[in-house]
């Protein structure tokens, strides 16, 4: 990774959040090492929100369909 691990957790989050809104996220405009970032935090972002909005929450409120897609996006463009 070349920035740090702070930077590719905020990247992940801004798009989770921007999915969630209805706003598109074109994964390809973001750079090859930024997406690869962000693949290596996915899991440790997952945890975080996770813990912090509980079981029900991540499921009810739209996250657990908007991160899958996210994770999937990133996978197919790296």
């Amino acid at each position: 990774m070349k920035r740090s691990q702070s930077y590719y957790l905020k990247r992940v989050s801004a798009c989770v959040e921007k999915l969630r809104s209805g706003e598109n996220v074109n994964i390809e405009t973001i750079s090859i090492d930024t997406r690869e970032g962000m693949k290596k935090v996915f899991n440790e972002y997952l945890e975080g929100l996770w813990l912090r909005i509980g079981d029900t929450a991540f499921n009810k409120i739209d996250y657990r369909n908007t991160t899958d897609y996210l994770f999937e996006q990133l996978e197919i463009n790296t």
